[in-house]
């Protein structure tokens, strides 16, 4: 399939959506599937080839699928829980299954945490009990391999929330992820070390509401709040830490020591410049810079 073009229904005499595709390989094994628009009962599941069950949502869109058998599959998601990314791989695979077909591998593009590596070698077991020859992820995390919150764990402020928020400890921080972040006070206290990703991109309104209701529980709290202890929490680490032990906590063992030298000696100087400085004033400083510098924009 070489070329395609659509059309949406502003676009079309008909108010339809339109989609076309010209094809000069006579021979191309891509298939096209179309899944119309459904609606469906609150109690409604999509049954997979192996048995597997996935609830449906309200509503499901028309959609085109196009299929390439032994193919590589590339897609991004967050991973944090994992749940999203399993149900939307199982659909896939399932596809592809009915159509007697395979993939080769599947490569994934993610903001994701350190439980996202166990749920991809889980999946690729599964996958590979129908598709022996399956080759597995090939996994692209920006800006680190984060962990997250674990259910039942609120962090150290009491407000964190399981399976959503990201943070430093026990992952795997990329260099310039970690100088950026420690160049500036506030960052690595906010309630996520990294908010790119899923409905905090999309529903800005919404997302801007839930950091100044966080910085606004920061500050109701501040005076109950372990500051020395929310600080390790967020850098990962009991502090003080000698320069070997940071290197082998931070996994950066194979990394140029010029470099994990100075970016153990940043982090130094974050820790020292934080002395005097209450979580009050981080809490306000912070409220401060979205109700005044985003206002005109969104609030």
């Amino acid at each position: 399939m070489c070329t395609c073009l659509i059309a949406g229904r502003r676009a079309s005499r008909s108010g339809y959506a339109l989609l076309t595709a010209n094809d000069d390989w006579d021979d191309t094994p891509a298939l096209l599937t179309h899944v119309p628009r459904q609606k469906h009962a609150p109690d409604a599941v999509y049954t997979l080839v192996g048995g597997h069950t996935i609830p449906e949502i309200g509503e499901t869109c028309d959609v085109v699928l196009t299929m390439v058998p032994n193919s590589t599959l590339m897609i991004g998601d967050i991973i944090a829980s994992g749940e999203t990314l399993v149900q939307c791989l199982r659909y896939v695979t399932d596809y592809y299954r009915r159509q007697g077909a395979q993939l080769r591998n599947i490569v994934l593009f993610t903001i994701g945490g350190t439980q996202g590596i166990e749920i991809l070698e889980k999946l690729t077991r599964e996958i590979r009990t129908y598709w022996p020859d399956f080759e597995g992820f090939i996994t692209v995390y920006y800006e680190g391999v984060f962990s997250c919150y674990e259910e039942g764990d609120k962090g150290v402020s009491g407000i964190n929330r399981a399976l959503i928020d990201f943070y430093w400890k026990g992952g795997i921080i990329a260099p310039a992820f970690r100088r950026e972040t420690l160049s500036m006070q506030n960052p690595l206290f906010e309630k996520c070390t990294i908010y790119d990703g899923g409905a905090r991109r999309y529903e800005i309104h919404e997302h801007i509401d839930e950091v100044l209701e966080f910085w606004n529980g920061i500050l109701e709290r501040a005076d109950q709040i372990d500051k020395q202890a929310l600080l390790e929490e967020k850098l990962g680490h009991a502090l003080p830490i000698s320069y070997e032990d940071w290197v082998r906590d931070c996994h950066y063992g194979k990394l140029d020591e010029k470099l994990t030298r100075w970016l153990y000696q940043q982090e130094r100087g974050f820790v020292e410049s934080l002395r005097g400085i209450s979580l009050e004033q981080i809490a306000l400083q912070r409220i401060e810079e979205f109700t005044s510098t985003l206002k005109k924009y969104i609030l």
